[in-house]
Formats: structure tokens, C-alpha cells, sequence
């Protein structure tokens, strides 16, 4: 692993045998956005262009970073996803007021959804956040597997 300074201020990390390859462009990254350059009046991210290098065809798809960090561009933690795998690896709704994905407050009681394929589907109602959480858990296992995220 090597890192690569950006010009908007500190490095994103690569693997050894892109380092040679991507240092070469001025590599940028501003509030959280995925690593960026330009090259010919485009933008071209860094794990597209890793992903290219390793002859991955993701036409159609979208390339994520494993851990979810956008500076870590190592071969090892980027992964293909199709657009609804991609919904289901989000965290956390910034308008979420129960702490936990997939959960609502109803009346006294909290509610358990989940989405799957442009469709809620109800879990039930449950007595707490944390069974409603653990409903929720369940399902995102059950219909997204390795993609599933709970927070």
C-alpha cells in the first residue's frame, strides 16, 4: 500500500502496483466526495479508474468502496454493486431521529420497515428500538446479504 497526496489536502491510499500509474494526475477530494481529477475536460474518479486497470467491466453498475472510506483506493476494497446492492450499503439518513436504520417511532411503540426494490415492506411493531433494529437487521441479511448495513 502506498499513499498519494492530494491537492486539497491530505493522501488517499493505493495499491503498489497503481501508484506509479495515478501519481501522475493531481488527485482532489472536497467534502467527503469520492477522490477526483480531470483529464480532457472530464472527471474521472479514482476507483473507476482503478476498477479499469484491473479489467473489472461495471457498465451499468456502480463501483464502492468496501469500507465505505473514499480515500482508501486499494484493489482489495473496491467492489461492483448493482444500483439497489448500492441503496442497501447506505448508512444512516441524516433525518433518522431513531438511532437505527430502518426504524420509526409509532405512537409508543417503534415500527420496522425495510426497501427493497423500490418497495417498503413492513416488519411489524415493536415494543422497542432495539427488536425493531434487530427485524430490520434480519431482513437486510435475508435480501441483500454481503450488502447489508445495519448503521
Amino acid at each position: 500500500m502506498k499513499e498519494i497526496p492530494l491537492s486539497t489536502g491530505g493522501v488517499t491510499q493505493v495499491s503498489d502496483e497503481d501508484y506509479m500509474y495515478l501519481s501522475q494526475f493531481t488527485w482532489q477530494q472536497y467534502n467527503g466526495t469520492p477522490v477526483h481529477t480531470r483529464i480532457a475536460r472530464r472527471t474521472v474518479t479514482m476507483r473507476y479508474m482503478v476498477a479499469q486497470r484491473m479489467g473489472l467491466n461495471f457498465e451499468g453498475k456502480i463501483l464502492k468502496n468496501t469500507d465505505h472510506n473514499s480515500l482508501n483506493n486499494q484493489r482489495d476494497n473496491l467492489r461492483i454493486a448493482t444500483y439497489s446492492q448500492s441503496g442497501a450499503d447506505r448508512g444512516l439518513p441524516k433525518n433518522n431521529t431513531s438511532g437505527y436504520k430502518g426504524v420509526s417511532r409509532r405512537g409508543k411503540s417503534w415500527m420496522a420497515f425495510i426497501g427493497v426494490k423500490g418497495k417498503n415492506i413492513y416488519l411489524g411493531i415493536f415494543g422497542d428500538a432495539i427488536q425493531a433494529h434487530a427485524a430490520y437487521c434480519e431482513a437486510a441479511e435475508y435480501h441483500f446479504g454481503e450488502f447489508a448495513r445495519a448503521s
